[in-house]
């Protein structure tokens, strides 16, 4: 049987098109660190990441992280807008006794004796 070698590298070539053009990519700015530092992160790199690898997962949580944390002060602000217009508040002795009722409830949900 006779190889149809065009045929195939045409299909590669759009293959590869499809992938790249559903897969846009872009590029970080470089970042110079002191020489300990990158030392530092080879040492502790698992088998098989790269440097880039590594990089990026520090940044997806960087930017995670700063999602959560603006969600929580979204979060804040509201429940203080929300005080302001009078909305009901709890004393905080009773926020406490909820808030030791549902850690008590998810110790017991997992057998496990909560240690004080």
């Amino acid at each position: 049987m006779r190889s149809n070698h065009h045929g195939e590298k045409a299909l590669q070539t759009a293959s590869q098109t499809q992938y790249t053009g559903i897969m846009k990519s872009a590029n970080l700015p470089p970042l110079r660190v002191e020489p300990q530092l990158r030392n530092d992160i080879e040492r502790v790199l698992r088998p098989g990441e790269s440097l880039s690898s590594f990089v990026e997962t520090a940044v997806r949580n960087a930017v995670h992280t700063r999602e959560l944390q603006a969600d929580f002060i979204a979060r804040g602000l509201k429940s203080i807008a929300q005080v302001e217009n009078g909305q009901a508040t709890l004393p905080a002795g009773e926020m406490f006794r909820h808030l030791d009722q549902t850690i008590e409830q998810a110790f017991a949900s997992r057998g496990v004796r909560r240690t004080r």
